[in-house]
């Protein structure tokens, strides 16, 4: 549940998204071909297909060790194993000169190897490297009919002439391309469809997750605790005097400040936690089967780098924590964050307050189960601000009572 910033796809998987292999079954292909095709090779009686065969064999046995040694990609190593058996089968055409092969088998194997050898293209470098191995093929399968002396058209001594097999390969790279361009309309469409989803779960300035990703995740653990699992801790923090650094040094700068904060909480966090911004300068971060203790450790670290940074942009965080109950909704969870946030705003800013129920042990304190518990915040009312005794209160310094959907606080 790491809240990391989206990264670009390189060249290399954008040519070879089409295909979608793991590591096994690349071992499987080259543990069985490099074998396969030396002993192949090693038994030919033809030199050109030895040595086009031994060549493959040492090719594979190259991108074998490069996949083991972190080298080769498993991109780049099906991209070898489309290279080897377009050589292999350029092999074949060129040894059709030398083995009596009819016209029927030559126009035969050309037929099958731009059915299989176009499909394997397809899947290895995409809709136009297919397209590409397609025509290479029946370019070769052509050229080896006419070099048997295949006639023209179809006779009844030989059913098969240069018309019909150029005329069935055109018609098969017809129907390959079309298809070729429809894969492309729908990874093209799957790409945008993948980066709008992205968009609707990301905050546009931090690239942390965003108000409805954090929403749907807490709604997530809030299930699992009702199931009686592993409860989380939900942190809610809130940077002090924000209004203050928009208002003196600019919108830039306190940009800026948020894009530091969200690096300095996502560094904070562990693997498997989120962290989130929540609205404005308001960031909720939600910590897989951390208790009180576990939580107040990491968003103490949090608040320390914070703090530690230098210059006039330099801001600090309040911090308030709960845990999960069984009986919580997120609104339940988010409230009692929220008090204790409140708590310590109250108590001067810049510090971590855990949340602590009425007549209850909190959790964080499993290792003095004998301690009392200490009793719930009491809210004092605000004093209003047409009152002529009564001074006005910073909205910075209330807790908001409208959960979900509350308005961030200056």
């Amino acid at each position: 549940m790491t809240a990391g910033i989206g990264t670009q796809e390189t060249g290399e998987v954008a040519t070879t998204r089409a295909i979608n292999i793991s590591g096994r079954w690349v071992w499987l292909l080259l543990g069985l071909g490099i074998p396969a095709v030396a002993v192949i090779g090693a038994s030919a009686a033809s030199p050109v297909i030895m040595v086009a065969y031994l060549s493959s064999a040492v090719v594979l046995a190259g991108s074998a060790l490069g996949i083991a040694t972190g080298r080769l990609s498993r991109a780049r190593t099906m991209q070898a194993i489309m290279l080897v058996l377009l050589v292999l089968y350029s092999a074949g055409v060129v040894d059709l000169h030398t083995a009596e092969y009819s016209v029927e088998e030559a126009a035969f194997r050309g037929f099958r190897s731009l059915a299989i050898l176009s499909a394997i293209g397809s899947l290895v470098l995409g809709p136009r490297g297919g397209l590409i191995v397609g025509s290479v093929v029946a370019v070769q399968s052509a050229v080896s009919v006419a070099v048997l002396g295949g006639p023209l058209t179809g006779t009844d001594a030989v059913p098969i002439g240069m018309v019909e097999m150029a005329v069935f390969m055109v018609s098969m790279l017809a129907v390959h391309r079309v298809m070729s361009s429809r894969m492309e309309v729908l990874e093209q469409s799957a790409e945008e469809a993948s980066e709008s989803a992205e968009l609707a779960f990301r905050d546009d300035l931090t690239g942390l997750p965003n108000r409805r990703q954090l929403t749907v995740h807490l709604s997530a653990s809030a299930a699992r605790a009702r199931e009686g699992g592993v409860a989380d801790a939900v942190v809610m923090f809130d940077l002090d005097h924000f209004k203050k650094i928009n208002d003196t040094l600019g919108h830039d700068v306190g940009d800026e400040v948020l894009r530091r904060t969200a690096a300095i909480a996502s560094a904070a966090i562990r693997e498997g936690d989120m962290v989130g911004r929540w609205g404005g300068e308001e960031f909720v971060a939600l910590l897989d089967g951390a208790d009180a203790e576990e939580a107040s450790t990491i968003a103490e670290r949090c608040r320390q780098a914070l703090a530690s940074v230098p210059g006039r942009a330099r801001v600090t965080a309040s911090f308030g924590i709960t845990t999960m109950s069984v009986d919580d909704t997120v609104t339940d969870a988010l409230r009692r964050a929220d008090l204790a946030l409140y708590q310590a705003k109250q108590g001067g800013r810049d510090r971590v307050v855990v949340y602590r129920a009425r007549d209850e042990a909190y959790p964080g304190d499993r290792r003095h189960p004998k301690s009392p518990p200490e009793p719930a915040p009491v809210l004092e009312p605000q004093p209003l601000l047409d009152d002529p005794h009564s001074s006005p209160v910073e909205p910075e310094d209330g807790p908001r009572r409208d959960w979900p959907g509350a308005a961030k606080p200056r």
